[in-house]
């Protein structure tokens, strides 16, 4: 063959759906999913009216915690239901989440952790 292999067709969005290894595709497949954006790890979309929910899991003198939730209050403002959650008082939350808070999720689907960017919210609220 001249030139190396023949060119692969381009994937569909379920093919794509399905290779994606982000927590958030694999929640997006028990949903219902009407597209699969931006390549083979894109928004996927859920068929949904209701305003998303965020939740940021924090921990009291965490000044990470209180960076995050300043930026989720700022890029979420009208845009989705903000809860904050302490780990300290939920023996099961403090274990999965000791050193790893602030840790944001979008309809349980954790965006981010330690730290997060504005772009990264504004993103998964798409």
């Amino acid at each position: 063959m001249i030139g190396g292999p023949p060119l692969r067709s381009p994937a569909s969005p379920r093919d794509l759906l399905l290779r994606c290894s982000r927590s958030w595709c694999q929640a997006s497949e028990r949903a219902r999913v009407t597209v699969h954006r931006g390549g083979l790890h894109g928004k996927a979309e859920h068929v949904t009216d209701r305003r998303p929910r965020i939740t940021v899991y924090t921990r009291q003198g965490c000044h990470l915690c209180e960076d995050a939730i300043a930026i989720v209050r700022r890029v979420a403002a009208g845009r989705g239901d903000i809860d904050l959650v302490d780990i300290d008082g939920d023996p099961e939350l403090f274990e999965r989440y000791t050193v790893r808070v602030p840790v944001v999720a979008v309809d349980d689907v954790e965006i981010a952790e330690y730290q997060i960017a504005p772009e990264q919210l504004e993103w998964a609220l798409r």
